[in-house]
């Protein structure tokens, strides 16, 4: 009766767990729907400020294009522009899918479809005004607009992502709300799920080990000590008092005849056993004595032949007492460890190569971090010279036992210079030939041991002893921009194959990542001086162009007021200009007016300028001039310069050029400067009217 009550309990308890895992599954399954619909929520937000980002991408995108094509006449720059206004449009008609379901942002972004049709519209007549009018027609009308069209598009945007974000946060909350009622519920079902299964399971194993027990202790009783003796692979043994054996398993017996070359029974004296081994026999009677003046102990030795292969055994001694706790010998576990010492020493030295593996990984992270901070630098550099001091710096902590120096290929290519480096370099050659380098004329990395085998560059061979160094030619889209030279301090002691693989292992790959992150860098800021020349300068006479020229005229027009003091505005004209185009072509009307534009930047000085105003016209802006008098002898002096020139064309000399100047002065005439560009003007006018090649100042 009472095991039919404990059967039913148990099924009762099984059906209970049935029921509640059934109602966990369906209830976890409604928890984690609501959840993926929350997560689901959340991705469409963060989707669609992704989408609105990527369309106010193509929307400044449209606004460079059209900068660019005005500034450049590149036509690829109208093709960009047109993708991106396509890009745009497609984008827009992509975020009407993502916002149909709110009226307020669908609302906004009609607004904006506006906008960006409007600025769209915007960019093809500043294309088509550039086409017919020209640059200055174009420029005019980019400077009215001033970027009001871009303003509104991007509050729209702006509006729409803060919408955006601000149901982004909300979703986030609702969806840890969610998140965290969901794992609480989990949490709650699984632990009374687990609580009822140990409860059975308690219950079940109770009345199992009740049964269990009784068969156990039975056939304990009977194997305990065969299975002891008999059925380990570790060698066991016992001795009474005098060192007779009074027990022992085959491993022991097969280990001793092995080892000591002796058959053994019970009863046989050690003593007697190991008279033919002296020191082997005096060993184990320490052993076991240590044993038998009841002490545990355990110990590890080895046997063998010391011409063979030694085996190493760990053994254990323990005291045997009787019931009445009276100590009657002593007792021997042995095992066979050689293999498992060996597997430890392999494991040993694993564990040492793996720390050095993890310390030079150390090393390349914290290689790879200054690299990209050398990059990063290097990115937010205007100037090659700027540039020089971060790779000096950068240099030597990334490759610390080294010493560089850093060449760069002169404009002629026939030789490079020194400019920076790190360390003290043996060879401080300053300037080097690019055919001294076997690097430079290989176009690949090169590196010496200074042995019979290596072949050093020229550019080392005036040092002696000659150190282990390494070049890199710097080469960035097919150009070589200079050379990178590495010697490696305290390298005398290696050999050359310890040295190249030290090269090869540890810092090649270093070196060329260095050498093509400066290399890069360096063509980066070469390109962009470049292209920000293009943008300032008159293609023809390489005076600064009129767009320059507002800029820098407004700011030296307020630094003057403020300073006080006063600067003048001089626009010159070349007479008769036409007639040289006429007689002799515009080609020889373009020399002439480059080797005028020569002669002004050499007689002016640095910090005033001139700018090419239109056609023949040129304006110079003196800054920080003392009296009118003053201006007028400069300027005198520069008309009369002129009408020395002697220019020819083709092999013929061209007829004397002169020029007519009007000047204007801040603030004796004007203070602004359209108004001091105007009076300059008038005063141009009455010089032409004199006669010409003339200097007249404007008079009230």
């Amino acid at each position: 009766m009472k095991n039919f009550n404990q059967r039913v309990l148990l099924n009762l308890f099984l059906l209970i767990l049935f029921f509640l895992q059934i109602g966990v599954n369906v209830s976890s399954y409604v928890q984690i729907q609501h959840l993926l619909n929350a997560k689901q929520w959340v991705l469409h937000t963060q989707e669609l400020i992704s989408a609105i980002n990527d369309l106010w991408g193509n929307i400044l995108e449209i606004s460079v294009y059209t900068r660019g094509y005005v500034i450049t006449g590149d036509a690829n720059s109208v093709q960009a522009l047109n993708h991106a206004s396509t890009a745009a449009s497609i984008k827009v008609q992509n975020l009407k899918l993502l916002v149909k379901d709110n009226p307020k942002q669908l609302e906004r972004l009609n607004h904006l479809t506006t906008l960006l049709k409007e600025r769209i519209h915007f960019s093809n007549s500043v294309i088509a005004i550039y086409q017919k009018k020209g640059e200055e027609a174009a420029e005019d009308l980019l400077i009215k607009n001033r970027g009001t069209l871009l303003h509104q598009l991007q509050r729209v945007i702006v509006s729409m992502i803060n919408t955006e974000k601000s149901l982004l946060n909300a979703r986030d909350d609702e969806l840890q709300k969610t998140s965290d009622t969901t794992l609480s519920y989990i949490k709650m079902t699984n632990t009374l799920t687990f609580v009822l299964f140990f409860l059975f399971l308690g219950i079940f194993n109770i009345q199992f080990s009740r049964t269990l027990k009784l068969i156990q202790r039975r056939k304990q009783a009977e194997d305990q000590l065969k299975g002891i003796i008999s059925g380990t692979n570790d060698s066991i043994a016992a001795i009474d008092k005098n060192y007779n054996l009074i027990a022992f398993n085959p491993s022991y017996a097969q280990d001793f005849l092995q080892l000591f070359g002796k058959s053994i029974s019970l009863g046989d004296n050690l003593n007697d056993l190991l008279q033919h081994l002296p020191s082997e026999q005096t060993n184990q009677i320490n052993l076991w004595e240590k044993a038998l003046s009841n002490k545990k102990f355990s110990i590890i030795e080895e046997f063998g032949d010391s011409k063979l292969t030694r085996n190493s055994y760990e053994i254990t001694y323990s005291p045997i007492h009787n019931a009445d706790n009276i100590l009657i010998g002593a007792s021997q576990i042995a095992r066979n460890v050689t293999a498992r010492l060996k597997i430890e020493k392999e494991m040993e030295r694993a564990n040492a190569q793996l720390t050095k593996n993890i310390e030079e990984t150390k090393q390349r992270n914290h290689a790879v971090y200054l690299l990209n901070q050398l990059s990063s630098t290097l990115q937010m550099c205007l100037t090659v010279e700027e540039a020089l001091e971060p790779i000096a710096i950068y240099g030597q902590k990334l490759l610390p036992n080294t010493a560089g120096s850093l060449y760069l290929a002169h404009p002629s290519k026939n030789y490079m210079d020194c400019v920076t480096g790190w360390g003290k370099p043996a060879v401080e050659e300053k300037i080097i030939g690019t055919e001294q380098c076997w690097s430079i004329r290989r176009g690949q990395i090169y590196h010496y041991y200074n042995s019979e085998q290596s072949i050093p560059c020229q550019h080392v061979k005036a040092v002696k002893p000659i150190p282990c160094y390494v070049c890199i030619p710097l080469q960035a889209q097919n150009e070589n921009i200079g050379l990178l030279y590495l010697e490696f301090l305290n390298s005398q002691h290696l050999g050359e194959k310890e040295f190249q693989q030290l090269l090869e292992t540890r810092y090649e790959q270093l070196i060329i990542s260095i050498a093509e992150s400066i290399a890069l860098s360096l063509s980066n800021i070469k390109l962009h001086a470049s292209i920000k020349m293009r943008s300032i300068r008159d293609p023809l006479t390489n005076l600064y162009n009129r767009s320059y020229l507002e800029e820098f005229f407004a700011r030296e027009l307020q630094r003057a007021k403020r300073q006080n003091s006063k600067l003048a505005s001089v626009i010159m004209d070349l007479d008769h200009f036409k007639k040289v185009n006429d007689t002799y072509g515009h080609e020889a009307g373009d020399v002439v007016l480059i080797e005028v534009a020569n002669l002004l930047t050499r007689n002016i000085r640095e910090t005033d300028i001139v700018c090419r105003y239109g056609g023949e016209e040129i304006l110079i802006l003196l800054i920080e001039v003392n009296s009118a008098e003053e201006v007028y002898e400069r300027i005198d002096q520069l008309r009369q310069e002129i009408s020395k020139l002697e220019i020819s064309f083709q092999g013929k000399l061209l007829e004397k050029i002169t020029a007519s100047f009007g000047i204007a002065m801040m603030p004796e005439h004007a203070e602004t400067q359209s108004e001091l560009i105007e009076l300059a003007d008038r005063a141009l006018y009455q010089a032409k009217k004199q006669g010409r090649n003339k200097v007249i100042s404007y008079k009230k």
